[in-house]
């Protein structure tokens, strides 16, 4: 008994050193991609985050059905996404935009105050007029890569 399971140790030591032992396959962990799904009254909030991002739960404020902060794994950045009870307004004093298109071909509205090369809010007024992001120090090429995953619906 104690030959064979020598000889056994043996023929695993020759494989191994033959072949090569690479450790541990993280291939399925580094691929892992985050999901979001969350359907709040008749509105569906869909994305998947890119490698290195993710997301948490934040306690909610009166007002608020939901406060979600999206944030990079490796970094201080991040921005909140917020399902509000009302639709949301935003003040045009000083304020530029541009449209954006997300994966459902819905568009989203990047808002810039004085004239900042970076983004305040993102808002869906004609797909989830509730719904508003709010950059706390997210770059433009960060955010519409998330943007581009974002599905936004509402169901008549």
């Amino acid at each position: 008994m104690k030959k064979t399971l020598a000889n056994g140790l043996i023929f695993i030591g020759l494989i191994t050193c033959l072949f090569g032992y690479k450790g541990k396959d993280t291939s399925l962990e580094d691929a892992k991609e985050i999901y979001f799904n969350k359907i709040i009254d008749k509105t569906t909030i869909d994305f998947k985050l890119p490698k290195g991002w993710n997301y948490e739960e934040l306690p909610l404020e009166e007002g608020d059905k939901l406060s979600l902060k999206i944030y990079d794994e490796s970094s201080n950045k991040y921005m909140t996404l917020y399902y509000l009870d009302n639709p949301v307004g935003v003040c045009g004093t000083g304020r530029t935009s541009k449209d954006v298109t997300i994966s459902n071909n819905k568009i989203a509205i990047m808002g810039y105050y004085d004239g900042k090369k970076q983004w305040d809010d993102i808002i869906f007024p004609n797909t989830a007029p509730n719904v508003i992001f709010i950059n706390e120090n997210l770059e433009d090429e960060d955010t519409i890569e998330i943007l581009k995953t974002i599905t936004i619906s509402q169901a008549d």
